[in-house]
């Protein structure tokens, strides 16, 4: 600093003239080598000294282009919501630093308002689902005491979507599937349900079903798994016994192979699968012999039987077992009134 310069710095302080007009006045090397150092504490220190607005001096000066300490002149000192806030930046009032957005940098965040008793939880929306129905027709055949049931699923909007698949679920049933256009599928939550290839189908059951009042089966659409409204299959009362008459139900099932040693053999674990078409003579004597074959699920069923005792022939050369639950001395099979007797039968196909 030269002489003239010095009088010139000393004047102004006489004169109470404003660090602004000061700084202005001391020339570029000073003022900029000043604004290099303080920074974003300059600005600040201008908000709070600058106090003379009347004058015709804006400030300028002749360092960085406006004077204020960033440059560029017109950004805040402290730092917006969303940006960053590493090493000595501050957030701007309201806002603190911490870890936010891509990457969890800190950044300058609103912090979230607590809840006295926890936070409510938004109000759940409230709309429209995509629905279908499923409609079912059942046939009762007596003599082969079983039921078809021809089912076809349909959206009840245009926007529903297509069907590609029924499942009908195990709740939605009283009665045994022993047959039709369905597979038996087990989810890994336990859920079970006949699963049908297209949305027309049949399900075959055994005995006596009706239609009963709606419940929900699920439809596999290219939009996903939706619910779907559609029938109670419902087994009707049997009316095989009464006060004054029993029946007889034959349950046959097929080994596949003769076991070595029947004795030990398990066959109602082991011997699973229906024998289906095989004859069943029922002889009451006098005349009252019956012959009926096993429906798909491998059951024959006698109705309103006189009490009595019986001789059941299985016609055919693979029966290799059968046991009753109600056998007289002779080892007759009895029947009595209001009650079922039942046979289990089973077939060894091969050696």
């Amino acid at each position: 600093m030269d002489g003239h310069q010095f009088d010139t710095f000393a004047r102004a302080l006489a004169s109470g003239t404003t660090r602004r007009r000061l700084f202005g006045g001391l020339g570029g090397g000073l003022a900029g080598g000043v604004l290099a150092l303080r920074g974003r504490s300059w600005v600040a220190a201008q908000e709070e000294e600058d106090d003379d607005n009347n004058d015709n001096d804006n400030g300028n000066g002749n360092g960085n282009g406006n004077g204020n300490g960033n440059g560029t002149g017109q950004g805040p000192a402290c730092r917006e919501e969303g940006h960053p806030c590493e090493g000595n930046q501050e957030c701007c009032e309201g806002l603190v630093c911490e870890p936010s957005g891509p990457g969890a940098a800190d950044r300058c965040t609103r912090p979230q308002a607590e809840c006295e008793g926890g936070c409510p939880k938004p109000d759940a929306t409230l709309v429209a689902a995509r629905t279908f129905r499923i409609d079912a027709d059942c046939s009762y055949d007596e003599d082969a005491g079983e039921t078809t049931c021809s089912c076809a699923a349909a959206p009840e909007g245009d926007d529903a979507g297509t069907i590609a698949a029924v499942r009908l679920p195990t709740t939605a049933l009283s009665a045994e599937v022993i047959g039709g256009e369905v597979e038996f599928a087990c989810e890994d939550d336990g859920r079970s349900a006949y699963v049908s290839s297209s949305a027309q189908f049949t399900v075959v059951l055994s005995g006596n079903v009706t239609v009963g009042t709606n419940t929900t089966w699920w439809c596999e659409t290219d939009g996903g798994l939706v619910p779907a409204f559609g029938p109670i299959l419902v087994a009707s009362t049997e009316d095989d016994i009464s006060d004054s008459a029993g029946a007889l139900v034959v349950y046959a099932g097929a080994c596949g192979t003769t076991p070595a040693d029947p004795d030990a053999f398990d066959w109602y674990s082991q011997c699973t699968a229906a024998a289906t078409g095989q004859s069943c003579t029922l002889d009451g004597g006098e005349g009252t012999a019956t012959t009926k074959q096993t429906n798909r699920g491998g059951q024959v069923r006698y109705r309103q039987l006189q009490t009595g005792a019986y001789r059941l022939t299985l016609d055919g050369d693979d029966w290799c077992h059968a046991e009753c639950d109600n056998l007289n001395e002779n080892g007759e099979i009895v029947v009595e009134a209001g009650r079922r007797t039942h046979v289990w039968a089973f077939t060894c196909g091969g050696s």
